[in-house]
């Protein structure tokens, strides 16, 4: 899947397991600073900090195998997830009290430009898998968008801002963005990681449906009804998902398979949960952005990484290669997602019900995610670090 006569042999596969490892230990810094009882919006936008560099790190390397279309150039998306990175690293300090909004806005806004840019041109010169890049187009105009609201928070654009503006911003970014790109590229994820006989799934129409849903939760107008929608899609990609794990050619579950299975079930909790909230709240964040949204790209960022690694190591010359499924650590995966997703439920229990067990809660989901850096730094080792040939 990820070897291509259009990548640059070595730098391609290294630039992204860079950029990816980078935003494995945003995640795992992030998961200490909700222990240690650092401010919610800190933390909140650290976890938003490591989503918008996984998602710049996977691209770089998704979307040519994907679409049939040309790289980026690696210089484009290390600047991009440079800029990204020390723009959020402004504003978790400027929420922690430093006067840094300003600079954290030039940042974010001059990184989303390039990076939007970029991506855009790929994605209108798809040549393979339109509705896949219909659904990657449209997360990324949500994406465009959001900063752009972002950026005019920070900047005091609207002297001070309305009320609405925090929300919409959340919503753009947990539903429009983040969630709809997850759910695009579990149309073809999934059924290729469970060696499936039933194919990729989903619908052009189910698609314009959530979009349609995630504005009307973004601009406020019957969010409710929204929500409720959103629930029914996901139900029905939940029953696609059982589906395809029985038709799945190997017997063993693959543990990013199980990775997905946790992150949809948490995605359904958070909409119910949302179907009777007049307000996005940080229980329900936590349950959308620690739990579907992170836990999904944890279990992706595993077999991506296997696969650049692999390629990393093959283009070095490496004399034998693990098979991806020997490399992956199973028990250790399995620990790491029984710990996030436990983690992940108890923190928003208690940001709902009893901050007292805050910290029990998060120092359970900070435990998954150090598993989840020892999990993916073997993975890493037993590719980049292969004998090669004399």
């Amino acid at each position: 899947m990820i070897a291509s006569e259009s990548f640059r042999a070595g730098d391609a596969p290294l630039g992204s397991i860079i950029i990816l490892s980078g935003a494995i230990l945003v995640h795992l810094s992030a998961s200490c600073m909700l222990a240690f009882g650092v401010s919610e919006l800190s933390v909140l936008h650290a976890y938003a900090a490591f989503v918008v560099l996984a998602i710049v790190a996977a691209s770089h390397q998704l979307l040519p195998v994907l679409f049939r279309v040309r790289p980026l150039p690696l210089f484009v998306t290390i600047g991009a997830a440079l800029l990204y990175f020390v723009g959020f690293v402004l504003l978790v300090a400027g929420f922690s009290g430093a006067s840094t909004f300003e600079f954290a806005a030039i940042f974010l806004g001059l990184a989303t430009m390039v990076w939007v840019v970029a991506i855009g041109t790929r994605i209108l010169l798809a040549r393979a898998e339109r509705r896949l890049a219909v659904g990657f187009g449209l997360a990324v105009a949500a994406f465009s968008l959001a900063v752009f609201l972002g950026v005019t928070m920070l900047l005091r654009w609207m002297g001070g801002f309305s009320s609405w503006l925090p929300q919409m911003h959340a919503a753009l970014m947990l539903l429009s963005f983040s969630s709809i790109l997850i759910v695009a590229l579990s149309y073809k994820f999934v059924p290729m990681f469970a060696l499936s006989h039933s194919g990729a799934y989903g619908s052009r129409f189910a698609l314009f449906i959530a979009i349609a849903s995630t504005t009307m939760i973004a601009v406020g107008v019957y969010a409710r009804i929204g929500y409720v929608v959103l629930l029914l899609i996901s139900v029905t990609l939940c029953w696609q998902h059982l589906r395809t794990f029985s038709t799945r050619l190997r017997k063993k579950v693959d543990a990013s398979l199980l990775f997905a299975a946790a992150s949809w079930v948490l995605g359904a909790v958070a909409l119910l949960c949302a179907s009777f909230s007049s307000s996005i709240g940080a229980s329900l964040i936590c349950l959308a952005l620690m739990g579907w949204i992170a836990i999904a790209i944890l279990g992706y960022a595993m077999k991506i990484l296997g696969f650049l690694a692999w390629q990393f190591a093959r283009e070095r010359g490496a004399i034998t290669l693990l098979p991806l499924g020997k490399a992956i650590p199973e028990i250790l995966a399995r620990i790491a997602l029984c710990a996030l997703f436990v983690g992940t439920l108890a923190t928003s229990a208690s940001l709902a019900w009893a901050p007292g067990y805050l910290p029990l809660s998060a120092s359970i989901y900070l435990a998954g995610s150090v598993c989840y850096v020892m999990l993916f730094g073997q993975i890493a080792r037993s590719y980049v670090f292969a004998k090669t040939g004399s």
